[in-house]
């Protein structure tokens, strides 16, 4: 139902949702915290504060004054939530994704692909800026509006996001959908949706409504056209409130930045050992006031230190700065003597390294805090050395891990542009649109060329089976020309002809040295780049070439012509392998 103009009033006098609003706004400035990189200080200040509320309670306070000084920004986990993000923005790159828009006329469709591309940019929208906001605007809202004006023969709707921090107030229904909701806009404007109309109303210095509505268009969608643009929860007590892929992990990312912030301090000690040495005799003494040096540091007389204005020490002029020659920390020690029992005998100088298993340990510990919160997120197997994957099971495993997390990441994507897509289609073409199907896929490229041969590589070095290494092989060759069809196209006919692909030049001649495989096969293997440009300039483009033949039939022929190739180079005395 619309709301009436006194009940605008009501809510902004007592908005029902203020709490939300400022639990969603913290969430968010905590996500931003540890993933936006432009982030200063002040942008987040009751995050940094509680964080490091949360540090001074950890520590003693010198080192915590230490740790201040080494907390900076961008802060160090921004590294790591950047990676996790690259590896979730897969979610574009599905194999089999497609979108589908039915109209009861072809006219209407053609309409729809230009004013989709050419006015309101739905697949740079998609592409991009909505993932930008999965990231740290995760509680926002998508808003479908209408021009004030209609210019053309048909509406203009368009679409835009809305952070929560410009929400005054919502409602939603039992089952999540918005019922109504109001923004704050700027020039002092409040706009109201709901499931009648779009109205716009002006608002004095004290956020109240003045006068009537200066915009008001009516709408037949019979719901609100505002949805939220996430649909996983934080919480099952509050559908407002929207779950980031990396909400679950913000407490570790907290003890990982304290981590690696706190193993500076420690790294401080390989460039600034502590030096330690026996007290040095000074022989300093001030003979017109009676000042003498006592172990590097002035006093007076009558045994008193000089204090400067900062409540530093007075340093003796002559020792005090030769105690260490260099950077570091220098510890004194008594002379051993009859008073101690001479306890203290050692080198007049030695050097305290820190603990080698000291460093290791941080060293090691930081990478699994890394891998624990990056498989957590992207799954399990998804680590970014791919230096597990060696059977077919593994592989197997890894990807349905990953597989698994893109599919629920997928269903949020898929929702909130089928939802936009079909509003505006419904303002825009009225009855003539019947419906969408919005599909991001169900199956990706999970990995990029470089990680698949780094794993067909160490595949093949662990002793994998030629099936397991065509597993691979078959990832790497869709996922260098996911965007060439012919390309892959040609890549897949070039698999099928060459013999022994998983062996080298090298592994093949000493197979034919031994006396192993077929002799005809293995010239092809030797020639074979020289074969395939031979067969396209004597008759045409591979790809080409037998088109109207079964696939089997059309790889016999070219093989067959590339083996009496060989046997003629044989036959004429060419040499195998001159390629």
């Amino acid at each position: 139902m619309a709301l009436l103009k006194s009940q605008i009033k009501e809510i902004l006098k007592s908005p029902k949702n203020r709490a939300t609003i400022s639990k969603a706004v913290r969430h968010e400035h905590r996500l931003r915290f540890h993933i936006d990189t432009n982030m200063e200080a002040n942008n987040v200040r009751l995050v940094v504060n509680d964080f490091l509320n949360y540090v001074k309670g950890l520590l003693p306070k010198d080192k915590y004054q230490i740790f201040l000084q080494l907390f900076c920004f961008p802060i160090a986990t921004n590294e790591l939530t950047e990676e996790i993000l690259s590896a979730l923005e897969k979610v574009y790159d599905g194999k089999d994704a497609y979108e589908e828009y039915n109209f009861i006329s072809p006219q209407e469709l053609d309409d729809w692909n230009s004013y989709r591309s050419e006015v309101i940019n739905a697949y740079s929208f998609w592409r991009g800026t909505a993932f930008e906001k999965m990231k740290t605007c995760i509680n926002g809202f998508i808003i479908v509006d209408l021009k004030e004006e209609q210019e053309t023969e048909k509406p203009e709707p368009y679409f835009y996001f809305t952070p929560i921090s410009d929400i005054k107030d919502f409602e939603c229904k039992t089952n999540g959908d918005v019922d109504w909701i109001l923004i704050e806009q700027e020039n002092s404007r409040l706009a109201v949706f709901d499931d009648e109309s779009y109205r716009v109303f002006e608002l004095n210095d004290k956020k109240e409504i003045v006068g009537e509505a200066i915009i008001e268009n009516t709408h037949d969608l019979g719901y609100c056209p505002a949805s939220f643009f996430w649909n996983d929860k934080l919480t099952e007590d509050n559908k407002a409130l929207k779950k980031s892929p990396l909400s679950n992990q913000l407490a570790n990312l907290d003890w990982l930045l304290f981590f690696l912030t706190s193993k500076k301090h420690l790294d401080l000690y390989a460039p600034y050992p502590i030096y330690s040495g026996y007290q040095q005799d000074c022989e300093f003494e001030n003979k017109n006031n009676g000042d003498y040096c006592d172990a590097g540091f002035i006093k007076n007389k009558v045994g008193e230190y000089y204090v400067d204005r900062s409540g530093t020490l007075n340093k003796c002029p002559v020792c005090a700065d030769s105690r260490l020659a260099g950077v570091g920390s220098f510890v004194e020690v008594p002379l051993p003597n009859r008073d101690n029992d001479f306890k203290d005998l050692r080198n007049p100088v030695q050097i305290t390294s820190i603990d080698v298993n000291s460093l290791k340990y941080n060293v090691d510990e930081v990478q699994r805090l890394n891998d624990k919160i990056y498989a957590a997120v992207v799954g399990s197997g998804g680590d970014m050395k791919m230096d597990k994957a060696f059977n077919k099971d593994q592989v197997k495993a890894n990807t349905e891990s990953r597989r698994n997390v893109l599919l629920s990441l997928k269903k949020n994507f898929e929702k909130i542009q089928s939802w936009t897509e079909d509003t505006v289609c419904r303002l825009r073409y009225g009855a003539t649109y019947l419906s969408n199907t919005i599909f991001y896929g169900s199956d990706w490229y999970l990995y990029d060329v470089d990680q698949l041969t780094e794993q067909y590589k160490l595949a093949k070095e662990a002793g994998a089976t030629d099936y397991q290494l065509d597993l691979i092989q078959d990832q790497i060759i869709e996922t260098e020309n996911k965007n060439n069809p012919m390309a892959l196209q040609r890549a897949e006919i070039l698999k099928n002809l060459e013999p022994y692909r998983h062996q080298t030049r090298a592994e093949v001649l000493e197979m034919m040295e031994k006396g192993f495989g077929d002799k005809d096969l293995i010239a092809v293997k030797l020639n074979f780049a020289t074969f395939v440009l031979r067969f396209e300039r004597e008759n045409t483009d591979i790809v080409e070439f037998g088109s109207a033949l079964s696939f089997s039939n059309k790889i016999n022929i070219i093989l067959n012509t590339f083996k009496d190739y060989g046997r003629t180079e044989q036959i004429n005395g060419g040499a195998s392998g001159s390629e």
